[in-house]
């Protein structure tokens, strides 16, 4: 059975500055749509979207947060990508939009059409901008129980949970901002979104009559493509003339109406967004043995390519992402790190691979069924306890798709604590000897503390160094590469903190503080590596019989490297 397409449309807060434009300047389709929308709405306003989006002098990082430009502009941009994608062949069998991006999803399903539903959004923006005070939001890493904290629950509103470690509030600026320090005191990471108005909360209430009276003027269609609502968090058709007020107006339920579609089958999820960042919370909804499948277009970094790639290649067919081309393709299988853990993970996997999960509960002295799905001491978010659960998730879901396929894959990587599950995907060692060595790994990495943290955003290595270098910052060390503009940064506490404003002052999108209590990754942990060392002297290893891609060193491990434990020491 093929698996139905979902385009899903993100709203306010995934915008940015030349979103867009590198399609727009490579496919004509694209280009096509996007000026035909923005001469409806040069026609309205009397003032060009394309050229505020795309204005030479800003960059992505600036901030682009005026609801009378970004409304339409993230209206634009999702309603061109999915005509892009249907004239390309690609034709969602479901749409699901998220708040503002409801617009969008209802244009391609036909029940408004493209005019229309800009001309709404642009009458939407310029009520908010007359009738509402300013007002902001805050994404928060954590789960919604954070919210029942009276700083803030009575100061701010809860208007959407996205997955079960992430949430969004709304309220005035004061408030936020008093927020935002509440939770940074308490180590949970937040990020304000780039929005004028406190969407979702009664702080758009003014703007409500005005809004209504002008839907009431309005006509809508039945959905000729399956519409799944994000106010009501399920499969619907029916939508009343207050429905476009309700999408900006009520909570969000995306997280509601990705649960009900997965207990329906499994499908082909495709973010239609600027950001990406519906694919990623997708990804963190879905059940760890579904089949479903999520890809995003575009993200801050670019376009993805190969995305974009395939589904033209594959034309009219429908499942053209879970059939791949008839050659035969390298599968490469990558193991997260330490920062994906969540409550309820593995789900089934424990019973299903009963007789792992009993030994896991010998070696570690606790049983990890009730860390993972229950978490009653509140102890999975703690490094010693959060090492071996992920290295035991990892190997039970590795095992489940091995098992289901038949196949095992052709390369194997892992990010930090993954790379144990790619050597022990690749038969280095078996799953008890993996989970006695990330169980001491996790132990030692608990003793370093005074350390922090942070994942500086929209700044180069090069750029960075620089930053180090001229502001005297020379303790502290570049931890990770997540990207060319996403590192991380690693070193004590307290100058962690001190960095915030000199990398926010040199221009950093994001500099964005981790909640961990050690300088990971860095010449801090030289006591913990060597201890470590001495350890793994216990152990022998295995042949490897798929290739290892390294964290150190990028390339695939030598024999030899696993034989003289040189490089697990240097991951920590």
């Amino acid at each position: 059975m093929e698996k139905p397409i979902v385009f899903m449309f993100s709203g306010q807060g995934s915008q940015y500055f030349q979103m867009g434009k590198e399609l727009f300047g490579q496919n004509p389709s694209f280009r096509r749509w996007m000026l035909q929308l923005d001469r409806i709405s040069s026609s309205i306003t009397g003032q060009s979207v394309l050229e505020i989006l795309y204005d030479p002098t800003k960059a992505k990082g600036d901030r682009f947060n005026q609801t009378k430009h970004t409304h339409p502009a993230i209206f634009m941009l999702e309603y061109a990508l999915a005509k892009t994608l249907i004239e390309s062949g690609i034709r969602p069998a479901y749409v699901l939009g998220s708040s503002l991006g409801e617009f969008a999803a209802a244009a391609v399903a036909g029940i408004l059409d493209a005019e229309q539903a800009l001309t709404a959004v642009l009458k939407q923006a310029e009520v908010f901008e007359s009738t509402c005070v300013p007002g902001g939001m805050l994404a928060v890493l954590a789960e919604p129980a954070v919210y029942e904290n009276r700083i803030l629950k009575n100061e701010t509103e809860l208007v959407g949970v996205n997955y079960h470690s992430h949430f969004v509030i709304s309220g005035g600026m004061v408030q936020i901002q008093a927020a935002e320090r509440f939770l940074r005191e308490q180590n949970i990471i937040s990020q304000q979104l780039p929005v004028s108005f406190a969407f979702h909360s009664s702080l758009i209430d003014p703007a409500e009559l005005d809004y209504k009276a002008f839907l009431s003027t309005q006509r809508q269609k039945q959905p000729t493509i399956s519409f799944v609502s994000g106010v009501k968090g399920r499969l619907t058709s029916e939508i009343d003339r207050d429905y476009f007020w309700d999408v900006v107006r009520q909570p969000i339920c995306f997280f509601e109406a990705l649960q009900d579609m997965e207990q329906e089958s499994d499908y082909i999820y495709l973010d239609i967004s600027p950001s990406g960042a519906l694919s990623n919370f997708a990804k963190r909804i879905i059940r760890s043995d579904s089949q479903s499948e999520c890809y995003s277009i575009l993200s801050s970094y670019g376009v993805q390519r190969e995305v974009i790639e395939r589904l033209q290649r594959a034309g009219k067919e429908k499942n053209m992402l879970s059939k791949g081309r008839k050659e035969k393709k390298m599968t490469t299988f990558l193991f997260p790190g330490q920062g994906s853990q969540h409550k309820g993970m593995g789900e089934a996997l424990f019973d299903e691979f009963a007789e792992i999960t009993a030994k896991a509960d010998e070696i570690l002295g606790y049983s990890i069924k009730e860390l993972c799905l229950e978490d009653p001491n509140k102890q999975l978010g703690s490094t010693d306890y959060t090492q071996p659960a992920l290295y035991t998730v990892n190997a039970l879901s590795y095992l489940k798709r091995v098992k289901e396929t038949g196949q095992k894959p052709d390369f194997v990587a892992g990010h930090s604590l993954g790379e144990y599950n790619a050597l022990f995907a690749a038969g280095a060692f078996d799953f008890e000897t993996g989970l006695r060595i990330v169980k001491k790994r996790g132990e030692l990495m608990a003793k370093a503390t005074g350390g922090g943290m942070a994942a500086v955003m929209g700044l180069r290595e090069e750029q960075i160094n620089a930053v180090l270098q001229q502001n005297g910052l020379t303790s502290i060390d570049i931890a990770n590469y997540n990207s060319p503009s996403q590192i991380v940064l690693s070193g004590r506490k307290e100058e962690i903190v001190q960095a915030q404003p000199v990398f926010e002052a040199a221009g950093a999108v994001m500099y964005i503080i981790l909640n961990v209590s050690g300088a990971f990754h860095s010449r801090y942990m030289e006591q913990a590596k060597q201890e470590f060392r001495h350890f793994l002297e216990q152990f022998s290893f295995g042949a490897l019989s798929i290739p290892v891609i390294s964290n150190v060193t990028a390339r695939p491990y030598k024999q030899c490297n696993i034989k003289q434990n040189t490089r697990w020491p240097a991951s920590l």
